[in-house]
């Protein structure tokens, strides 16, 4: 967006915010957005929280890969920021987590739209929530479905199930110097259950390890936003198949990266030009991208210093040289 388009696009949302500035709500069925005077900053409820087992694969034919959502959704800069709304489905629950895939939507066609350009001062918080529940929250790739992982962290499973229809989560941004925006949302939806998640696992592997996602210190060779093959994987970020532009992609918009040979793979933003490319041939994964041909993804042990930093990887995802027969080459879908 250039210039004149921002001081264009800014020029229409202080006009429409003006027409709210004496504390008027925008109520609808979908969620709820205030618009107010910087002065009335502080209406957010101090007693409100802020913040930035295992089941036996059910293995699918590689043949018949799961639909894997695709890297193109649309998403516009809106002109006018009172017709958008906040949307919060539930994506899953583990254990005592539940994890909301939030983003901003136009009132009339539903679509995502992007206000990170014009928001600054932003935050999340709850309302009708226990004392004891911590959010975290995670901004999301642009080409993701939705703009914000929030977690909700509660005390206990009962908690979670409690207060899961009544609680409200809240975000918060201002434009410019005066203008503040709150955007309300219940949670939608039921949480995906356990089983019904599909991510990638090697062939040979004789103890049960699927492909997810782990945090790790960077260092020479690991990455610090790692994919592996862990010994228990839970949640959305552990869901990684196929996608139709033949990135190994998950639902949240990161996609697999491998920088180079003994490197492990990583996970990035789907829209990175790194991003690796793979073709499905006999069961294997030919890597189509990198500059080093008759590649193939495959796993490798992991060392004995990475075991500390990295408890439930039992492999590394990396690449290798094209050797049909091959074992640690050959991939299926399991369940989780």
């Amino acid at each position: 967006m250039n210039r004149m388009q921002h001081t264009r696009l800014l020029s229409l949302l202080i006009l429409g915010a003006m027409a709210y500035a004496c504390g008027g709500q925008v109520q609808g069925l979908k969620g709820t957005m205030v618009a107010e005077s910087s002065k009335a900053s502080s209406d957010v409820k101090s007693d409100d929280r802020k913040g930035s087992g295992k089941t036996a694969p059910a293995t699918a034919p590689f043949e018949k890969p799961p639909v894997v959502s695709e890297e193109n959704v649309s998403v516009t800069v809106p002109g006018n920021i009172a017709g958008t709304y906040l949307r919060c489905p539930a994506l899953e629950s583990v254990d005592r987590v539940l994890n909301l895939g939030c983003t901003l939507a136009d009132r009339e066609t539903n679509q995502k739209v992007n206000l990170a350009p014009l928001l600054t001062n932003t935050s999340w918080s709850t309302k009708n929530a226990p004392s004891s529940v911590r959010i975290r929250t995670e901004t999301l790739p642009l080409n993701s479905e939705w703009s914000e992982l929030v977690s909700l962290e509660f005390a206990s499973r009962e908690d979670l199930e409690s207060y899961r229809n009544s609680i409200r989560i809240v975000f918060y941004g201002r434009i410019g110097e005066t203008i503040n925006y709150t955007f309300e949302s219940g949670i939608e939806a039921a949480p995906a259950s356990t089983g019904s998640r599909v991510t990638l696992r090697n062939i040979n592997l004789v103890d049960q390890t699927y492909m997810g996602s782990f945090e790790t210190q960077q260092k020479p060779g690991l990455n610090e936003h790692s994919i592996g093959m862990l010994t228990k994987v839970s949640s959305i970020k552990d869901q990684w198949g196929i996608s139709s532009s033949k990135k190994i992609r998950n639902p949240l918009g990161y996609c697999m990266r491998i920088e180079s040979l003994f490197h492990s793979a990583s996970y990035v933003d789907c829209a990175d030009e790194k991003a690796t490319l793979v073709e499905l041939s006999s069961g294997m994964l030919r890597i189509l991208n990198g500059g080093v041909e008759n590649q193939c993804l495959t796993i490798s042990n992991i060392l004995d210093q990475d075991k500390a930093s990295a408890p439930l990887v039992k492999h590394f995802v990396n690449s290798a040289t094209c050797s049909p027969g091959d074992m640690n080459q050959m991939w299926k879908y399991a369940s989780f």
